[in-house]
């Protein structure tokens, strides 16, 4: 078993980048997208798009990743479509399984549409109601605490270390005794 950080839709997929250029050792990474532009702007290796998969196909694609998780954390923002959506059916597979992925997940900002707030709602009661654990982080609270004294890049460089530091805890390397 490995720890695996699944990012969904743009935001998991920039925590994805970020988290891959830190010391997280025994981890591996997956990207999963709607839109298949952004696979030519990522690693090709780790990440995928599923829209042209049929459900059944997605369904079996998804518990090929999650199998050999532990544990299963998956990354994404709430306010769009395809990270709360991802992360809802990354659940359901490792569900199947008996595996209970961790969700960490940003809220929308404050200027963000109440569409969007109210999107975001929707998908964390769906993931409750699955049994997942779920560790939100309030892009709008962190961003106007951090945007006066830090500005935008900052305020979003605060928000990916917050990921990193909720992951971090979760990751137990394996160490072995040597006689």
């Amino acid at each position: 078993m490995i720890a695996k950080v699944i990012g969904c839709g743009g935001c998991g997929s920039n925590i994805v980048d970020y988290l891959s250029a830190q010391d997280l050792k025994q981890t591996e990474f997956c990207v999963i997208h709607a839109n298949p532009q952004k696979i030519q702007e990522a690693d090709p290796n780790i990440t995928f798009v599923l829209n042209s998969l049929e459900e059944k196909q997605r369904k079996i694609f998804l518990k090929g990743i999650v199998c050999d998780a532990s544990p299963c954390i998956i990354v994404c923002g709430l306010g769009g479509k395809s990270g709360g959506e991802f992360a809802r059916e990354i659940v359901q597979a490792a569900n199947t399984l008996g595996l209970k992925p961790h969700i960490i997940a940003t809220t929308p900002f404050a200027f963000e549409s109440e569409a969007k707030m109210h999107t975001a709602q929707v998908y964390i009661n769906q993931l409750k109601q699955l049994g997942c654990k779920i560790t939100l982080i309030s892009n709008a609270e962190m961003t106007q605490d951090l945007y006066a004294s830090l500005g935008l890049i900052g305020a979003f460089g605060a928000i990916h270390e917050a990921f990193y530091k909720i992951i971090r805890e979760q990751i137990n390397p394996i160490t072995f005794q040597f006689p």
